[in-house]
């Protein structure tokens, strides 16, 4: 929930605003996850979506909800109902069909609904930006806290894949009683980004190790080109003073990998004059991959 949250504030606000904290906006630490504000803080909305996103503070996402509902033309009394509103609309946009919400945290409700394809979708729009993608992809950060208490806030993230493994770049997780334990992972196959979502769990990072899984055992991220092995194309280059210049990642299901077959061939120059050939992959009689070669030697 405070991944479609962070996309409607971005959507809204300027990442230097100050945000003055309210009373209101604060919640029990022993119940809901914080970043530990208090009453009178001035806090920028860079460093709340880094508390919203980092330690999954409830408390910012309020402050951020009551701001962008102000920002939108609500009176102070009615900001948080029409942020709902806004990220109604938002869901309906994006064709988020299987979501409704009613609170910008996540908090338990009967109406406040999503679901696994919903999220990836949502997931797929915060990877869009570049600022976001950073903030669920650190495992800690320090922000500065303005206003009577000033003082720097470390916060750190609830999501323990991302320092366990290597192939891990974020994403969010979540916690309630209704909902259980939730966890959007996004981890990498290649080249490419793989987003992962488990809802409704009592051991998110089991279950998402047993997809992680299953996954791996049903496809293959082919890597083929510069870096890569490339079914011992490489190496067959290197030893006729060649080189790939790009590389691309083919999917494919596992039983096809042993077939992937290449071909180098010295006449498929696509008119540019420096390149010496190129390398052909093949699933079968499919070609899934023609990537250019060229000298190493100097010119």
């Amino acid at each position: 929930m405070k991944i479609v949250t962070a996309l409607v504030v971005r959507r809204t606000l300027d990442l230097t605003t100050q945000i003055s904290v309210q009373g209101a906006d604060l919640l029990d630490p022993t119940v809901y996850s914080t970043m530990g504000l208090e009453a009178g803080d001035v806090v920028s909305v860079a460093d709340l979506l880094q508390g919203l996103l980092i330690p999954s503070g409830g408390d910012a996402g309020n402050a951020l909800a009551r701001a962008t509902g102000t920002q939108l033309g609500a009176a102070d009394d009615q900001a948080g109902a029409r942020f709902v509103d806004e990220l109604n609309a938002f869901a309906k946009q994006h064709d988020m069909a299987g979501s409704h919400f009613t609170n910008p945290i996540g908090a338990d409700d009967p109406n406040e609904l999503s679901t696994a394809r919903d999220l990836v979708r949502a997931t797929q729009l915060l990877l869009d930006d570049q600022f976001l993608t950073q903030i669920v992809g650190v495992e800690s950060s320090v922000v500065h806290v303005g206003g009577p208490h000033a003082r720097d806030v470390e916060l750190h993230n609830s999501n323990q894949l991302l320092s366990a493994r290597a192939d891990v770049f974020g994403i969010k997780t979540g916690t309630e009683d209704t909902a259980g334990q939730c966890l959007i992972l996004g981890y990498w196959r290649g080249d490419n980004r793989i987003i992962g979502v488990v809802l409704g769990s009592q051991d998110r990072y089991a279950d998402m190790q047993a997809l992680m899984d299953a996954i791996d055992a049903a496809y293959r991220w082919q890597t083929l080109g510069l870096g890569a092995p490339s079914l011992g194309a490489t190496d067959a280059l290197t030893a006729q003073g060649l080189t790939f210049a790009v590389r691309r990642t083919v999917f494919m299901r596992a039983e096809q990998a042993a077939a992937l077959t290449y071909q180098i061939d010295p006449s498929a120059t696509s008119g540019d004059p420096d390149q010496r050939g190129a390398v052909i992959f093949r699933l079968g009689e499919r070609v899934v991959g023609r990537l250019p070669v060229y000298s190493t030697l100097p010119r």
